[in-house]
């Protein structure tokens, strides 16, 4: 079952997704990306809430999201009814549409305490504060989903390093706090709460029910027992009346609530507070407790050292790629850290499977950079178990000069030849119509990349090849999340390389990884990336095959190990587990950072492109819905000044900027001695070299940032105003 948890990153929500994990596929949501949460959504914007769960597609929807801070509530009134009613009533319009069950985390304050008897789910509401208002319209708003399930709960406690529920609140208190004597409720067990929803869920229990502890106390006496069993400083803590508090909402007094329908129905027993709070004593002192106070610290240290920075536009650089990350990133890098294993392992897994669905491929393997990937991805074509079809020294394959050098050298290392045609001016992608022209007896694959995240002419690539049975190799580095007619680039050619590198669309800090949904390619691509070896065991496991010591390998000796038998020339070229962890939280941000991307090209277009008398944009064709890796400005012929002019004006500014990579590669100095073959000429590739450059496109790129890039346009252009320039479009080649 797919059951999506909201206010995933709260006590409560966050407690639901681990237990729910157990036994079905969950996804988070909430305001903010964190170790619980998939989806970052405001949940009082509609369409931020449709996008998520058309993704997700969740079967079920469990809303914990809430402003519950009660007297801010009185305060803010207008963000509890945001949150509390209008993010609810959005969850529970997609919940009708779709029809699948919803499960409303709800409050016992809707009653007032004023009853002096028992309350029941039959009792009469009367909310007394702005809180327990806008919490009893979410009610009104989960009962129009026709399969729902509201459950009011009260005093959720339980260990929550980061957390503010009343027991944490007293293990951190420093100072006298006082406690009230006459808020009389039933105190509840988080992983009670816990197990109630997943009863409800399993079961499919519907309607509206109490889910509290089964203890009546005040809020002292149960400060009381905390004290016991936490062995506190009794003098911390003074009873007091609720009238001398000066709190801001009125509280319900004596909440004595029953739930014994929930429990008669879902067959849980729940512990005494007592024996709840020893619960929290072990779980505090174990592994997992300690674990969980670490990466409480590590969430305080990314916000005193990270959040809430302030940009200095004019002093600091306004970088062409910036990597853009929160504390989540360093919570799993430390999570990897205290598994101790430091190989591929237990990331690298959930990343390939990840990976592997967002792109619509069979099979994803993870390489230590994307100049790994292209590397693997190209020797892996030489492999003897594609007899006729494997690449030999002397073989030809397409590709383009105007690139990153580990596109190209891959082929100089293997003994192959570049074959060089030319590129596109507007959209800086292999010209497609030139291939043909390109083709020879000897010519095997076509290895080219979809320049700065936009895709190249698959169709017309992919036809050229199946007609005269070559190898492609998108190289998809710089275009991760890009689409080709509806389809995620890198799962279209027969093998698509990617890279993690800080720059890139998103990053683990080094890292790269190759897609492919064929299943023999795979073999051979772990095979090339893992040494050579033949055996598919993974790190830390021996005998997958049953027939490790009875095979004959070659000229070795009859048993010899399999798990040491190498039938390919290979590497070690696996990545960590740390660095994949980071990987993990990185990609659930990555469709806001590929939507990103996309939304800073058009407000650059939309800023700079009064300027097109001097300039070319990049232009995506009809079919591509490029991932914008950066903003490429291409100078006209005939403009009044150079690119070297301008590029030194905007660095001056601290705007930093980047050629397109190598420019032409084979007037590089490596290029002196290497045999190529260029076909019609590389007079755009050499344009592109001396006239193109790019700015950044990052999901770092705020409104002020773009407002400073174009004044320093503007600026500098003015300067040149007056001088000649040619027709648009004037000399191109």
């Amino acid at each position: 079952m797919r059951i999506l948890v909201t206010g995933s990153s709260g006590f409560i929500g966050k407690n639901l997704v681990s237990t729910l994990l157990k036994s079905h596929e969950v996804a988070g949501l909430s305001s903010s990306f964190g170790r619980w949460t998939d989806f970052a959504v405001d949940i009082s914007d509609n369409k931020q809430v449709a996008e998520a769960l058309d993704i997700f597609k969740p079967d079920v929807i469990v809303n914990c999201a809430a402003f519950s801070n009660v007297d801010g509530c009185e305060t803010d009134q207008k963000k509890a009814m945001a949150v509390n009613v209008e993010g609810t009533a959005n969850l529970c319009q997609w919940a009708s549409k779709a029809s699948v069950k919803f499960v409303q985390i709800s409050t016992d304050y809707v009653y007032s305490g004023e009853s002096g008897s028992v309350y029941t789910e039959e009792s009469p509401t009367k909310p007394l504060n702005v809180y327990a208002k806008t919490k009893l319209l979410a009610e009104e708003e989960a009962s129009k989903v026709k399969n729902h399930t509201i459950l009011r709960t009260t005093s959720v406690y339980g260990f929550d390093p980061a957390g503010k529920n009343f027991l944490m609140q007293l293990l951190d208190a420093k100072k006298k706090r006082k406690i009230p004597t006459d808020q009389i409720n039933n105190p509840t067990d988080v992983q009670l709460l816990c197990q109630y929803v997943a009863a409800v869920v399993d079961k499919d229990i519907r309607g509206t029910f109490l889910a509290t502890g089964p203890e009546t106390l005040d809020r002292y006496s149960f400060a009381q027992k905390i004290i016991k069993v936490f062995d506190l400083e009794p003098l911390l803590f003074a009873a007091a009346k609720t009238s001398k508090l000066g709190q801001k909402a009125k509280r319900p007094l004596n909440l004595t609530t029953s739930s014994k329908k929930l429990q008669k129905l879902t067959g849980i027993v729940p512990l005494g507070i007592d024996e709840s709070l020893q619960r929290v004593k072990a779980e505090m002192t174990s592994t997992e407790g300690i674990e969980k106070a670490i990466f409480a610290q590590v969430e305080s240290y990314y916000s005193a050292k990270f959040s809430g920075r302030k940009f200095k536009l004019g002093e600091q650089y306004i970088n062409a790629a910036n990597k853009v990350f929160d504390s989540d990133e360093l919570t799993n890098g430390v999570r990897a850290v205290l598994d101790c294993w430091w190989t591929e392992g237990r990331f690298a897994l959930e990343f390939e499977k990840k990976l592997s669905a967002f792109l619509g491929v069979k099979h994803v393997a993870l390489t230590n950079s994307g100049s790994s990937s292209n590397l693997i991805a190209l020797s892996s074509l030489t492999s003897h178990l594609l007899k006729e079809r494997a690449l030999k020294p002397g073989d030809e394959v397409i590709t383009v000069a105007a690139g990153f050098p580990t596109t190209v050298n891959p082929i100089i290392q293997l003994g192959l030849v570049p074959v060089f045609v030319d590129v596109d001016l507007d959209t800086l992608n292999i010209d497609s119509q030139l291939v043909e022209n390109a083709i020879s007896p000897k010519t095997k694959a076509i290895m080219v990349a979809h320049t700065l995240g936009n895709p190249f002419d698959l169709d017309a690539i992919m036809a050229i090849a199946k007609k005269h049975k070559l190898w492609v190799i998108e190289d998809s580095c710089d275009a991760l999340g890009a689409e080709w007619d509806g389809r995620k680039v890198g799962s279209i050619a027969d093998i698509a390389t990617f890279s993690f590198y800080p720059a890139h669309q998103m990053t683990m800090g080094e890292g790269g990884a190759i897609a492919t949904s064929n299943p023999l390619l795979y073999q051979i691509i772990c095979s090339v990336r893992d040494w050579g070896r033949d055996c598919w065991c993974k790190p830390g496991k021996d005998n997958t095959c049953g027939a490790r010591f009875t095979q004959q390998h070659g000229k070795l000796p009859f048993g010899f190990d399999h798990k040491y038998v190498y039938s390919h020339l290979g590497y070690n070229l696996k990545l960590t587990d740390m660095q994949v962890a980071i990987g993990l939280a990185q990609l659930k941000k990555l469709p806001r950072f590929v939507k990103a991307r996309r939304s800073n090209k058009k407000r650059l277009l939309d800023a700079l492109g009064k300027y097109s008398k001097y300039f070319l944009f990049q232009k995506p064709l009809a079919k591509a819905n490029p991932s914008w890796f950066g903003f490429t400005i291409t100078l006209k012929e005939g403009c009044p000044f150079s690119r070297v002019d301008l590029v030194k004006f905007l660095d001056s500014k601290k705007i930093n900027t980047r050629p397109v990579f190598g420019g032409n590669l084979t007037r590089q100095p490596y290029f002196e001695n290497v045999k190529y073959r260029a076909v019609g000429g590389l007079s755009n590739t050499d344009y592109v070299m001396e006239n193109t450059f790019w700015i950044s496109c990052d999901p770092s790129l705020t409104d002020e940032k773009v407002g400073y890039i174009t004044g320093a346009f503007d600026e500098f252009i003015s300067k040149h105003s007056k001088a000649a320039i040619g027709k648009p479009g004037e000399g191109r080649k």
